[in-house]
């Protein structure tokens, strides 16, 4: 049996060239470690495309995962850093930030790994992809999907 995420649409038709695109959305995806397992059922990805420079960077804050034993609880925020954008495709690294205190209930610091999705919709309007991640201090693995509006 597999596990995976996805994220898909409409191909952006073309992308600027020039100027930058803030995109705001959604994730969802699973969380394994080797306790626990969980579900993200929500968390606020931020974008920053600068399209003349052909980077992307964000973050994805106020992660929640529930399971069968808690719900609703948070996860650490992932920073998304060193983005390229090729085309209408994207890929970067991702790492989970420190545990805030009180807050966190599964804590991934220092796990780390990629990120990578595409331009959707009439002039890259939206933005889709995927994170994978592993390691950090619950020795966890991080799958989720994500997607955004300018």
């Amino acid at each position: 049996m597999g596990i995976g995420t996805l994220a898909a649409g409409v191909d952006a038709s073309s992308r600027p060239t020039s100027g930058t695109g803030a995109y705001t959305g959604n994730i969802s995806g699973f969380v394994f470690t080797g306790t626990n397992s969980a579900k993200i059922t929500g968390g606020a990805v931020a974008l920053n495309a600068d399209f003349a420079a052909n980077t992307i960077a964000g973050a994805i804050t106020a992660i929640t995962v529930s399971s069968t034993q808690f719900n609703n609880v948070r996860l650490n925020d992932i920073t998304l850093s060193a983005g390229t954008i090729s085309g209408n495709s994207f890929t970067g690294t991702a790492a989970a930030a420190a545990a805030v205190a009180g807050t966190t209930f599964i804590n991934i610091a220092g796990a780390t790994g990629v990120f990578g999705g595409k331009f959707y919709g009439p002039s890259a309007v939206e933005a889709a992809g995927s994170i994978f991640m592993t390691g950090g201090i619950a020795n966890a693995t991080i799958m989720a999907s994500f997607g955004g509006k300018k």
